[in-house]
């Protein structure tokens, strides 16, 4: 289960932005594109299991999962609680000597070390994990072909407003995304 702890301060794309992109230059229908906006970053984030803006989660996870834990959204920022609970709802924090946080990988991976598992999750019913997830706290943080994304997404729910069939993802924003994908193989 994953919970947000505290979200995303602003959005990824500016109004003033959108609203230049859009060839707006009244304020009539500023609240309806910030609504696009957002909408368009859900969509994103959604599809590619990432968070843009940085907000903090909280990742519950059943006990039994073993030693490596992935944590989704990426990218993950920082870890700040590791804890077990167990059947009574007694907390212990896990001390961060205790795990191996890599970064690098996408999903990250936390891992127990190897004594550790065995102590920590012998009577632990859910493991918690308290993280940052995005890639910072302003916009120009984000990569620029996911703002562009933003944008394409935006003039598309902006141009087809009002119609009970919305269309598909535009292929330039499509394009845009891909590297941003994971792929199972």
């Amino acid at each position: 289960m994953l919970e947000l702890l505290t979200p995303p301060a602003l959005l990824p794309v500016p109004l003033a932005l959108a609203k230049t992109f859009l060839r707006v230059d009244h304020d009539a229908e500023d609240e309806l594109i910030t609504e696009f906006i957002g909408s368009a970053v859900t969509r994103i984030e959604t599809q590619l299991s990432r968070a843009l803006i940085t907000r903090t989660y909280r990742l519950t996870v059943p006990a039994t999962i073993g030693p490596l834990i992935p944590i989704k959204p990426v990218p993950v920022a920082r870890v700040t609680d590791v804890r077990v609970v167990d059947d009574d709802d007694t907390e212990v924090v896990i001390a961060a000597s205790e795990y191996y946080l890599n970064l690098r990988k996408e999903p990250a991976e936390l891992r127990l070390r190897s004594g550790s598992f065995a102590t920590y999750l012998a009577q632990a019913r859910e493991v918690q994990i308290t993280f940052a997830a995005g890639y910072g706290d302003a916009p120009s943080d984000i990569p620029l072909p996911l703002r562009q994304a933003i944008l394409l997404l935006t003039a598309q729910s902006y141009e087809h407003r009002g119609q009970p069939d919305h269309p598909a993802l535009p292929m330039m924003a499509d394009a845009l995304l891909m590297p941003y994908r994971s792929y199972r193989l």
